[in-house]
C-alpha cells in the first residue's frame, strides 16, 4: 500500500513536469512570434485626411527625405517640427573642420585653450584633428577613446579670438565596427567654456556648411529646407531641456504651442520612423485628447526589414518599443472610463 503512493506521488510529479514544461513551451512560442509580428505592428501607417503635419525632428537623414516626400505628395500648409535638445558631443563622421564661434564673447586671459574630446579607434589608428585661433594653427593631436582635455598654447600677440576651428583630417571606415570618427564637447578659452553645441557654430564637410543645431526640431526644419520644402510652411517647436519621456515632452510642447497661438487643430497626422510610430501615435493622442484627430505616418526603416532578430539591440528596441505601447494604451483607455 506504501509503495502504490509512493508510485502515485512519481506519476503526479512526472505529470506536473510535464505540465510545466509544455506551459514554457507554449509561453516560448507566444514571446517568439508575437517577437516576430511586432515589428509590422508597431511601425504601421494610419492616417488622416488633414493639413498639419508634426514631423519628429530625430528621424534619420533616410526618414526625413521620406517626410520631405510625403510633404509633396499631401495637401500640406502647415509643417511643424519637434523634439529636444540634440547630443551634447558634436560628432564628425567625416574629414572636415567645425567652427566654434568665440566673438563678442566675455573672454579673459588667452594663453591656453582647452579641447574636450573622444574619439573612435580605426583602422589601429586614433581619430586626430588640427586646432586653429583665427585660420592660424596653433596645434595637433591624436585623441583617446575616452572624453579628455587637450591643451594649446596661443601663439604670442593674440588678444581678440573670433573663432575656434577643429580640423578632423584623418577619417577611416571600413564596417560601422572599424570605423574611425571625432567627437568635440566644447573648448575652454581661459575662465570660459564654449559648447561646441551651439546654434552660432557651424560643420563644413566636402564644402557643405551646417549648423550646428542645438535641438532637433531646429535641426529637421533646416533638413526639410535643404530637401526643397518651402521654409514658409516650416515652424520648429522644440522642447526645452528634456533628456527624458522626449516624445511625449514634445506632444506636449506641440500642444502647450497650439494652445498659446490659438491655432485651430482638428486634424493632424505625426510623422515617425519604423516601429517608434506607434508609440508616437499614442502618446500625442493621449496629450492632445479627444477633440484632435491623431493619425500617425511611419516612415520605412531599413533595420528592421530582413533578420533584424540576429541584432540584440533591434530585439531589445522591439520589446522596449512594445512595452511603452502597451502602457500608453492603458493610459488612453483609462481616459475613456
Amino acid at each position: 500500500m506504501c509503495n502504490f503512493g509512493r508510485l502515485r506521488i512519481h506519476i503526479n510529479l512526472k505529470m506536473f513536469v510535464k505540465r510545466v514544461l509544455i506551459g514554457f513551451l507554449v509561453f516560448l512560442a507566444v514571446i517568439i512570434s508575437s517577437l516576430f509580428l511586432l515589428p509590422p505592428f508597431l511601425g504601421k501607417s494610419k492616417p488622416v485626411s488633414s493639413n498639419l503635419l508634426v514631423v519628429e525632428g530625430w528621424v534619420s537623414d533616410n526618414a526625413m527625405a521620406q517626410a520631405a516626400d510625403q510633404i509633396r505628395s499631401g495637401n500640406y500648409s502647415m509643417i511643424v517640427t519637434t523634439g529636444g535638445p540634440t547630443p551634447e558631443d558634436v560628432e564628425m563622421l567625416y574629414n572636415g573642420y567645425i567652427v566654434i564661434k568665440c566673438a563678442n564673447l566675455p573672454i579673459q586671459n588667452f594663453k591656453e585653450i582647452t579641447v574636450e574630446a573622444f574619439g573612435d579607434k580605426g583602422g589601429n589608428e586614433n581619430a586626430h584633428f588640427k586646432l586653429l585661433v583665427d585660420n592660424r594653427m596653433v596645434g595637433e593631436t591624436y585623441v583617446s577613446k575616452k572624453l579628455q582635455p587637450y591643451k594649446f598654447n596661443v601663439p604670442d600677440g593674440i588678444n581678440r579670438i573670433d573663432s575656434v576651428t577643429v580640423v578632423f583630417d584623418n577619417d577611416y571606415f571600413v564596417s560601422k565596427s572599424d570605423d574611425r570618427n571625432l567627437y568635440i564637447r566644447s573648448i575652454v578659452i581661459g575662465n570660459k567654456e564654449i559648447s561646441a553645441r551651439s546654434d552660432r557654430n557651424y560643420l563644413v564637410n566636402n564644402g557643405v556648411k551646417t549648423p550646428v543645431h542645438s535641438n532637433f526640431a531646429k535641426r529637421a526644419a533646416f533638413d526639410l529646407m535643404k530637401l526643397g520644402i518651402d521654409s514658409s510652411k516650416i515652424i520648429a517647436v522644440p522642447a526645452i531641456g528634456v533628456k527624458s519621456e522626449r516624445t511625449l515632452t514634445s506632444a506636449r510642447t506641440f500642444a502647450t504651442w497650439v494652445y498659446r497661438h490659438k491655432i485651430h487643430v482638428s486634424n493632424c497626422n505625426i510623422f515617425s520612423q519604423g516601429i517608434h510610430s506607434r508609440r508616437s501615435w499614442l502618446e500625442y493622442r493621449f496629450i492632445l485628447g479627444k477633440h484632435i484627430n491623431v493619425g500617425i505616418i511611419a516612415a520605412h526603416d531599413p533595420a528592421f526589414e530582413k533578420k533584424w532578430w540576429t541584432s540584440r539591440e533591434n530585439i531589445h528596441k522591439v520589446f522596449r518599443e512594445g512595452i511603452g505601447c502597451l502602457y500608453f494604451r492603458i493610459l488612453l483607455l483609462s481616459q475613456i472610463f
